[in-house]
């Protein structure tokens, strides 16, 4: 039972990252210079962006509630959900950081 508790929070954490995905991984995957037009595939995700955040924050809440109990913990699940609880931050904070981001970005590929 133990496995299948992991392997569902390794999902979780897989679906925080993929629900960040349509604005952390253009930017990760910028900076390390694999950019393209082939990103356009990511913009699908943009349109449902509400709901799959909803979905994943009562997921990442429900696992850090199950996470309560010092029997369940293990550094494995830790990690996993924290990883997930960090990439539903990113998604979520956005807008903050997006803009800022992608500037300086840009002006470091101008003078580069």
């Amino acid at each position: 039972m133990r496995g299948v508790e992991t392997i569902v929070t390794g999902l979780a954490a897989v679906g925080a990252l993929l629900a960040a995905s349509c604005c952390v991984l253009p930017l990760a995957l910028t900076l390390v210079g694999v950019g393209g037009s082939w990103l356009v595939v990511l913009a699908p995700f943009t349109v449902h962006r509400e709901l799959i955040l909803a979905i994943v924050a009562i997921v990442v809440g429900a696992l850090w509630w199950h996470l309560r109990r010092p029997a369940r913990r293990t550094a494995v699940r830790m990690t996993l959900t924290s990883i997930a609880t960090l990439a539903l931050g990113l998604a979520l904070t956005r807008s903050y950081w997006e803009a800022a981001t992608m500037q300086v970005l840009w002006s470091a590929w101008r003078h580069g």
